[in-house]
């Protein structure tokens, strides 16, 4: 089979059926673009009242997790904390968390504010005075490490925060989208939009295509293989039948008419 496979002819088939097979595949992925692009926006992109999400206190939710979210408040100069070992870009450096004082109902809760990461060796800055309007995400908090007075936070965990700030916190924490110099903004992330379904249907198509073309190609190989060997043994057969007729003629060379 291989011989049939490695002649002109089949070679031939062969490339003519890669090249479907990449075309389809080109599609499909194109099919698969399409879908990303087609797709309904998530809904943590949708920037909401943090009213809506999330109150003081309450369990961080899974629709609380990645939201972009607007928020007011004040923030408390004297309630502004380093978490250590927090490296960007291969840097060193430290996140720095501010309590912003946000007005509810019944008083006051502190929101932890990542205002952004700051290189090793600089020297934190002073957050804005009066109301500030605040755009960014929500992230959940992370497993508590202990914090003592004085020191570095380890992990940016409200249970930590519990001890080193005085008043109802809210759960989780703000990740700003803009940061003044010295500080960098810190990545962050919200799920992923949904992939539209018929374009990924058609992607699906396509690659079923490519792997048909293949599939066809091999197919013929095997068939032409067969379709040799029946010959073969067809033409072996009648090799045979023509000796075994000359070896068994009962009349002589010279009897015969």
């Amino acid at each position: 089979m291989l011989r049939t496979a490695l002649r002109p002819a089949s070679l031939g088939l062969l490339a003519l059926a890669l090249a479907l097979a990449a075309a389809f595949a080109a599609l499909g992925n194109w099919q698969l673009e399409r879908s990303r692009t087609h797709a309904e926006p998530a809904r943590t992109e949708q920037v909401v009242p943090l009213v809506q999400v999330l109150a003081p206190s309450s369990t961080f939710t899974g629709r609380a997790n990645g939201q972009r979210v607007a928020t007011s408040g004040t923030y408390r100069p004297q309630d502004q904390l380093l978490v250590a070992d927090r490296p960007l870009g291969g840097e060193p450096g430290s996140w720095l968390v501010t309590a912003l004082a946000v007005q509810v109902d019944g008083g006051t809760a502190l929101l932890p504010v990542l205002r952004g990461w700051l290189p090793e060796g600089a020297a934190p800055p002073e957050p804005p005075t009066g109301v500030v309007e605040l755009t960014g995400r929500l992230q959940p908090g992370e497993p508590p490490r202990g914090y003592a007075p004085g020191q570095e936070l380890r992990a940016l965990s409200s249970a930590d925060l519990v001890n080193a700030w005085d008043g109802p916190l809210y759960t989780g924490y703000l990740a700003l989208e803009e940061a003044a110099s010295p500080l960098s903004v810190v990545p962050t992330s919200g799920p992923a939009g949904d992939l539209d379904l018929r374009n990924v249907s058609y992607a699906l198509q396509w690659w079923l295509f490519a792997a048909f073309a293949v599939l066809v190609w091999a197919h013929l190989v095997r068939q032409r293989h067969r379709e040799e060997i029946e010959d073969s043994a067809e033409d072996a057969a009648w090799e045979d039948e023509r000796m075994s007729a000359d070896t068994t003629d009962p009349l002589p060379q010279e009897a015969r008419p």
